[in-house]
Parts: C-alpha cells; sequence; structure tokens
C-alpha cells in the first residue's frame, strides 16, 4: 500500500493524521484536479476538529463539483460539527437529489428528524436506509431506538413566547399577541425541544399547554434597577418580576389566565393596566403604568440580545 493510500484509509477510519501525514495529503490534494484528495483532506481536517477550516474547502469544493454525491455528504458533515443544522440538511437533500436511496444520506436525516421530534419522517428515513441494506449496524441502531420512543404525547406540553422572526425549522407555533408566536415544548427542567408541526393538530396543542400552564402560576417578585442590572427590592419600587426561571413566564402573559391574573392584582394591589417588558425574555417585567416612576424603571431596566424588543400592556384580557 503506497503512503497516500494508507493515509487516506486513516482519514476514512476518523483517525487524526499526524503533521508529516497531513502535510503530504495537503500536498497532493493541492496538485490534483479532481475532487477525491481535497475532499480527503476536508475530511481530514474535520477529523482533527478544524470543521470551520474544512468548511470553506468543502464549499468550494461543492460548486465546481455540483454533481459529486460525496462532496455533498463531506459538506454536509463539516455542517453537522459546527451546529448549523438547517444547511447542512439542505446539503444531505442535494446528496439525494443525486442518489435519491443513498444510505448515509438516509440515516443523517433520519438522525436529525428524531433529534426535532419528527418521529413519522424519521421512521421513514432509516427504514429506506435498512431496505438499501439490512446489515448496515448504523442504520439498525438509529432504528431500535426510534422504535423505543413513541411520538411526543401533548398532555405534558407547555407553550413559549418567542417573536415573529423566530423560526426554528419544523416547529409547532400559533399566533400569539401583537405579532409574537407561542412555540409548543415538552416540559423538562434541562432541555428545551420544540414540538413539530408534522402530524398534530395546533388548536389541540395549543388547548392542551394552556391547561398545562394554567396549573403553574408564578408568583412576582419586587425588583429594584441599578442601570441595566436587577436585583430583589428590599422596599417598593412599583416594579415586579415574574422570575420562575422555567422559561414559560412570557407565555404565561400571553395565555393570561384568571389565576395568574388574580395573583398579580393581589401583590400589585392594581387593578392596571401594566406596562410589560418582555426584553429580557425569560425575565418577564412589569409595572403599574399609573406610577411613572415605576414606568421610567421599567423602561430603563436594559434587555439581553435574545429578548422580545416593543412596549407592551397587560390588562385583564391579556397582553397587547
Amino acid at each position: 500500500m503506497s503512503r497516500l493510500a494508507r493515509i487516506r484509509t486513516q482519514v476514512e477510519a476518523g483517525e487524526v493524521l499526524s503533521e508529516e501525514d497531513h502535510r503530504e495529503l495537503a500536498r497532493a490534494a493541492a496538485e490534483s484536479d479532481g475532487p477525491t484528495l481535497r475532499l480527503a483532506l476536508g475530511h481530514a481536517l474535520i477529523n482533527a476538529g478544524a470543521e470551520r477550516e474544512a468548511l470553506g474547502l468543502l464549499e468550494s469544493l461543492a460548486r465546481t463539483f455540483a454533481g459529486d454525491l460525496q462532496v455533498h455528504l463531506g459538506l454536509a458533515r463539516a455542517l453537522l460539527g459546527l451546529e448549523r443544522f438547517v444547511e447542512a440538511e439542505a446539503a444531505l437533500h442535494r446528496a439525494l437529489a443525486l442518489s435519491p436511496e443513498d444510505p448515509e444520506a438516509l440515516k443523517v436525516l433520519a438522525v436529525l428528524a428524531m433529534r426535532r421530534g419528527e418521529h413519522a419522517r424519521a421512521t421513514d428515513l432509516i427504514q429506506r436506509a435498512v431496505e438499501r441494506d439490512p446489515l448496515d449496524g448504523e442504520a439498525l441502531l438509529v432504528e431500535a431506538e426510534l422504535a423505543a420512543v413513541e411520538p411526543s404525547p401533548v398532555a405534558r406540553v407547555l407553550p413559549v413566547l418567542r417573536g415573529g422572526d423566530f423560526e426554528p425549522p419544523g416547529a409547532l407555533w400559533t399566533p400569539g399577541p401583537a405579532g409574537l408566536r407561542l412555540y409548543y415544548v415538552l416540559e423538562h427542567p434541562e432541555l428545551l425541544r420544540y414540538l413539530p408541526a408534522a402530524d398534530l393538530v395546533p388548536a389541540t396543542v395549543a388547548a392542551a399547554a394552556r391547561v398545562n400552564l394554567a396549573q403553574l402560576p408564578a408568583e412576582l417578585r419586587l425588583i429594584e434597577t441599578e442601570g441595566d442590572r436587577l436585583f430583589l427590592a428590599a422596599a417598593p419600587t412599583g416594579l415586579w418580576a415574574l422570575a420562575t426561571g422555567d422559561g414559560h413566564d412570557a407565555a404565561r402573559l400571553a395565555c393570561l389566565n384568571e389565576r395568574q391574573w388574580e395573583a398579580i392584582r393581589a401583590v400589585t394591589a392594581s387593578e392596571g393596566p401594566f406596562g410589560v417588558s418582555l426584553a429580557r425574555r425569560e425575565l418577564v417585567l412589569l409595572c403599574d403604568e399609573s406610577d411613572p416612576e415605576a414606568v421610567k424603571r421599567l423602561e430603563a431596566s436594559g434587555g439581553a440580545p435574545d429578548g422580545i424588543e416593543g412596549r407592551f400592556r397587560l390588562t385583564p384580557a391579556g397582553l397587547e
């Protein structure tokens, strides 16, 4: 076996090359007219954890050799390593356009669908891969994992409020107040898993989410401000926060129910209307609009990069 053939075998096995072998492969790739050695170099970079460097090389190859299946699979691998899942899926679909039953593309697409909770789609994809190669260990493993997981039930679903420009691919959403969107996730103390739009009835999910959220009202906490810093106040400030930390506080106002409204009225001793800031996303701030000093504190409370901008008002009718 030639040295270059040995190096390629190591790359295909996922091994990290020595500096000397990497230089040899890079030299050979630079002198090559075709995609094979340059693609091997891209995989060698990914094996070494240099996905960003590999990405530029593989994107160039995909433009030059648009009809090469392995190039698109390599590009998808680099994108997956960078967690650019939407772009990776697009590359995999380009691979399938060239070879509709390619098992590698089908397996990765199945894993991506399973990650999003798209149980039926993931099952269809992995069954196609198994039909192509009944002895493919990776495909059989994914198939077994899918068989052990039932489609997501709606009895444990809760809503989260997001801006109108928030669009996780394939996620189920319904219109919220003021141009915002309500997405739906499975209750979990650490993970935020969006329910997929496929195979679910939006009205049924939304109704179940509201019922579940109504059972979990949030307490209000008195807040003090110092610049854009917030901390618990020892004396009345007129500024309160819903701050359970469970990710659903903004949705508690967007899906306002009588129990949550009564909790707000009891603590603030006010009938509102209330000024509301969602700029910190998970930390919801509100104040009585009739208190000008509290309104100033609310407006000066700052925000976070992923917060929802704008001025909102809360009344018994909900958030507007």
